[in-house]
């Protein structure tokens, strides 16, 4: 009887295994990898803030304030400026709040280096209700926040 060429059923089964094996062996460092990247990209963010501070110091001999300016501007709307985003920044009605249906857009636009790419949930939003004019209102977040610096009796117990 001769002998007939090919692979096995059983030889088929045994590369296939080995196959998923490796890819299994693979898939966790392949999501480290990009858990790494994220947070490069992160730390990017948090660079061209600091970038921005330096020039808007610079140019105004003072920093941002950490909530919200007399005119309703945040400490990112200020920044923007010096990041390369002065068309938006200059979109933003000051003669109204935030929350006002007029900065509604502008609210709602999502801008990368306010976002970091390691955060669990990118596409999160804030919500609620105003009063001025009544109704609801959806806005962006971002995952870095603004300090003015330690209390003095905060730094009275460390030092």
């Amino acid at each position: 009887m001769p002998r007939r060429r090919g692979t096995t059923l059983i030889g088929f089964l045994v590369v296939l295994a080995g196959l998923l094996a490796g890819i299994g062996l693979f898939a966790p460092a392949v999501q480290k990898l990009r858990g790494d990247a994220d947070r490069l990209r992160c730390a990017n963010n948090l660079g061209r803030v600091g970038n921005a501070l330096t020039q808007y110091e610079a140019a105004k001999k003072k920093y941002p304030p950490r909530g919200f300016s007399t005119t309703g501007r945040s400490w990112a709307l200020l920044l923007m400026p010096y990041i390369g985003q002065r068309e938006l920044a200059a979109r933003f009605k000051e003669d109204v709040s935030w929350q006002h249906p007029d900065n509604a857009e502008l609210a709602g636009t999502r801008i990368a280096w306010l976002e970091c790419p390691a955060t669990p949930e990118p596409t999160r939003r804030v919500a609620g209700t105003r009063t001025a004019p009544k109704g609801e209102y959806a806005a962006t977040c971002t995952d870095y926040a603004a300090n003015s610096g330690l209390s003095p009796l905060v730094i009275g117990t460390i030092y």
